[in-house]
């Protein structure tokens, strides 16, 4: 067992470490609920829904990958003079992922506008109110565009 003082400071280290990583995850989760909801609004506003690729890929490959790697960050070299936060319901953190929800909220909105914009485009149009036929309603521009638009959206919330 190493019994230098220099040991204290990778056991602080370690620790920030681990509460930095644990309040990640944690806000990794609430923004991809946050990224989902926005995504099944539009859908449901649309009367669409993601093709099941769609849905495989979301939550098989970007939600288990970047859950899984988060928590697997190293110490910084340098113990920082502050500490991170510490609560969950903390100024800091709510603050996050509000001005996270914000930001994609608004970048789904300019993506669906520049969607709507072009001359090829034209929105999907039912003939009924039978939405039962997945394969059909899954099939279009609107989910195709709010599915790569969330993909991002997950990303970039596992970098933040």
């Amino acid at each position: 067992v190493d019994k230098k003082i220099s040991s204290v400071i990778d056991v602080l280290k370690e620790g920030r470490c681990a509460l930095a990583s644990a309040l990640a995850s944690y806000k990794y989760m609430i923004t991809y609920g946050q990224v989902e909801t926005i995504a099944q609004l539009i859908n449901a506003w649309f009367q669409i829904t993601f093709a099941g690729w769609n849905w495989v890929f979301m939550d098989g490959v970007w939600l288990i990958t970047l859950a899984l790697l988060l928590p697997l960050a190293k110490p910084a070299a340098k113990l920082a003079s502050t500490r991170p936060t510490a609560s969950i319901l903390g100024a800091h953190t709510i603050a996050s992922a509000l001005g996270v929800f914000v930001l994609h909220f608004i970048f789904t909105a300019i993506s669906l506008w520049y969607l709507f914009s072009q001359d090829w485009f034209q929105c999907r149009k039912w003939d009924e109110n039978d939405v039962s036929d997945v394969s059909a309603i899954g099939d279009n521009y609107e989910s195709e565009v709010i599915w790569l638009i969330t993909g991002y959206q997950y990303i970039s919330s596992a970098i933040g």
